[in-house]
């Protein structure tokens, strides 16, 4: 295998003002990009609507 395995960072909550289940896919602070949510498309039909 080449290069690094890193352990899984999703996390699973439930938002408590809607009582949604939001996915937070990494727990790496300052290191986001709001620029790819708007290009990437949703990943469920459920997520789309």
């Amino acid at each position: 295998m080449k290069g690094k395995v890193y352990p899984d960072q999703r996390k699973k909550y439930k938002d408590s003002r809607s009582g949604r289940t939001v996915w937070r896919m990494t727990d790496t602070p300052g290191r986001t990009s709001h620029a790819q949510y708007f290009t990437q498309p949703a990943a469920t039909p459920a997520a789309a609507g």
